[in-house]
């Protein structure tokens, strides 16, 4: 099929290539039609009889959450998904072993003004919202921004759910109906200040901690803890040298663990963008010359940054955990690219072509874990060997800033490949040398795997005693595995099926 002049414009010659997918990978079209999917609002009951095997009732009364991009087609014009808009999930375990499931969109001020023209309005991270023409440019630069779509997290915090994203503040909805209540300064949040997606909770002292990064030719973080009456009870402000990407971090009792993800602008690129002819992903670059470097932030005023050299180059978008071990080192468990690239993140290809698995797909991510020692600098690494990518690392909740020994994943069973996901993994991370337990549900090549969520028993202790609730796509179809995290490989007790909704991001777990 010839492609369109504008298509040509947006992708470059690269991108103007036919989407190669791998004969024993995902087709074009299976991964189109679950990234892209967009079932719209959603209320439904799901009874007992449509559920393949049976829901524990530990989980009865408990409620999944799950955020990502929906409505990334706006029009005839298809966003970077990392555009689409927020799309929360609920699904409540309920009595007799039914669910109930509801869907609604995040009503940014992006979102109602899309909905009510029909086309792109807001200019995105990744997308833009005309072609690169001298008219479309123009069209481009007036477009309002930031294109906070509130798509990438979801969790409670006090009496209701926020839905976070990477370059604004995280918009607050209603625990029951979803509504979108507005946006949320947290008490805090000063007017164009930008909250990390990812947040993350102090179980041990009922603290939620958050960092807001400025970006530059310096980088200036602060960071944020709020007690459980949502009061700021720490705030410090630090300047890293240069320009670097935050999306997540590690907390331990005495610090905010990070690795230092340098970028730099490519300069065309980043010329064009400020004409309105080229996103603004497409104009960053990853600095991976140099090897690696480790943030550890005090979580208290007055303490210097420490600044731990690390071996190669470590860029980490998601991480599992951190913790103190008894000599007083810092254990950081994270998924490690070696590099990445920015602009094709979902095989993104522009406006008017497919997404492209293939160009979704490398290089691989792996989990790693850093031990660092604050008085003497050094850091070892270990690697936990697996074929593909490992991503969206989770740990039982109770357990965060606090020692684990097992990390869920979803993985990428194809050597060298990162992404779409087709397992979900257990790694054992007292033993490197451990193969880890992997479930790989059917219907391959067009079976995605989403982020893993650890649900715990109601007042087990024991490291295992719980369920894993981990989304599966197809086609046409989502279904909600609930599998027994001791006997991962046997696949899950019970199997709850959806209507087909798009891939998400991050989830929640809430219990009864």
């Amino acid at each position: 099929m010839p492609l369109s002049r504008r298509a040509l414009l947006f992708a470059g010659l690269g991108a103007a290539l036919a989407p190669r997918a791998r004969a024993d990978g995902p087709t074009v079209e299976g991964y189109n039609a679950v990234v892209l999917a967009d079932p719209g609002e959603l209320d439904v009951e799901i009874p007992t009889s449509r559920i393949e095997g049976r829901v524990p009732a530990a989980l009865v009364g408990s409620t999944w959450l799950l955020n990502g991009p929906a409505r990334t087609r706006v029009g005839d014009w298809t966003m970077h998904p990392f555009d689409g808009h927020g799309f929360v999930r609920r699904l409540r375990f309920t009595e007799g072993g039914g669910a109930t499931l509801r869907a609604r969109f995040v009503r940014t001020p992006a979102f109602e003004a899309e909905a009510a023209r029909g086309e792109p309005v807001y200019l995105g991270l990744g997308s833009l919202v005309a072609p690169p023409t001298r008219a479309g440019a123009r069209i481009n630069r007036a477009a309002p921004a930031p294109r906070n779509v509130a798509n990438t997290t979801i969790y409670q915090w006090g009496d209701r759910l926020l839905a976070g994203w990477e370059g604004g503040w995280p918009f607050a909805l209603d625990l029951d109906t979803l509504e979108t209540l507005g946006p949320a300064d947290l008490g805090a949040l000063r007017e164009g200040e930008a909250l990390l997606a990812h947040t993350h909770l102090d179980v041990a002292r009922g603290r939620l901690v958050g960092l807001s990064p400025v970006l530059g030719a310096q980088t200036a973080i602060t960071l944020r803890e709020w007690d459980a009456d949502g009061r700021v009870v720490l705030q410090r402000t630090d300047a890293i040298p240069g320009a670097m990407m935050l999306h997540d971090f590690a907390v331990t009792p005495r610090y905010v663990a990070l690795t230092r993800n340098p970028l730099r602008p490519r300069i065309g690129a980043f010329i064009r963008a400020l004409r309105g002819r080229a996103p603004l992903l497409a104009a960053l670059e990853a600095a991976d010359e140099a090897p690696g470097e480790l943030l550890l932030i005090p979580r208290r005023v007055g303490a210097p940054v420490l600044r731990l050299p690390l071996d190669r180059p470590t860029f980490t978008i998601h991480y599992a955990n951190a913790f103190e071990d008894a000599d007083g080192r810092v254990v950081i468990d994270l998924c490690a690219f070696p590099t990445i690239g920015f602009g094709h993140e979902f095989g993104y290809q522009g406006p008017d072509l497919p997404l492209d698995p293939v160009l979704a797909g490398g290089p691989a991510q792996a989990l790693v874990r850093l031990v660092a020692d604050p008085v003497t600098g050094a850091v070892t690494r270990t690697d936990f060997p697996y074929p593909g990518g490992v991503d969206f690392p989770r740990v039982h909740p109770a357990r965060e800033a606090a020692e684990h020994r097992r990390v869920y994943a979803a993985v990428r069973d194809q050597p060298g490949a990162s992404f779409p996901f087709d397992a979900v993994a257990a790694f054992d991370v007292t033993d490197p040398a451990r193969p880890p337990q992997v479930f790989r549900p059917g219907g391959a090549p067009d079976t995605f795997v989403g982020e893993p969520l650890f649900a715990p028993d109601p007042g087990a202790t024991e490291p295992d005693r719980g369920h894993l609730l981990v989304p599966v796509y197809r086609p046409g179809a989502t279904t909600l595995l609930v599998i027994d995290p001791a006997r991962l490989a046997q696949g899950p007790v019970a199997a709850i099926p959806m209507p087909s909704t798009p891939y998400g991001f991050h989830g929640g777990w809430m219990p009864a």
